[in-house]
């Protein structure tokens, strides 16, 4: 099954950590709710329902084209706590 998604890998300076965005195709019909078949779903439904493990692995193996492309996104925050127990 075919992720259909454009993924933009984002680098962040100095480090060799990057995040990944999934951009999904513009949805032809927003009406996903009586589609049950992945293949099927368009948009972010569809993309989210082909995603998996095995899919994101695929896509970072892969001998992709690489294209430089100019990106905005809103500035965001995220955080979370743990709490962590003493190991003896």
């Amino acid at each position: 099954m075919e992720l259909r998604a454009h993924v933009l890998e984002l680098p962040y300076t100095n480090t060799n950590v990057a995040m990944l965005v999934l951009l999904p195709p513009f949805a032809r019909n927003a009406d996903t709710s009586e589609k049950k078949n992945p293949d099927e779903l368009e948009g972010i439904d569809g993309v989210l329902s082909r995603f998996s493990a095995a899919e994101l692995t695929r896509l970072l193996d892969s001998d992709v084209t690489a294209k430089q492309v100019e990106v905005a996104l809103p500035k965001w925050s995220a955080s979370q706590g743990i709490e962590l127990v003493k190991v003896r």
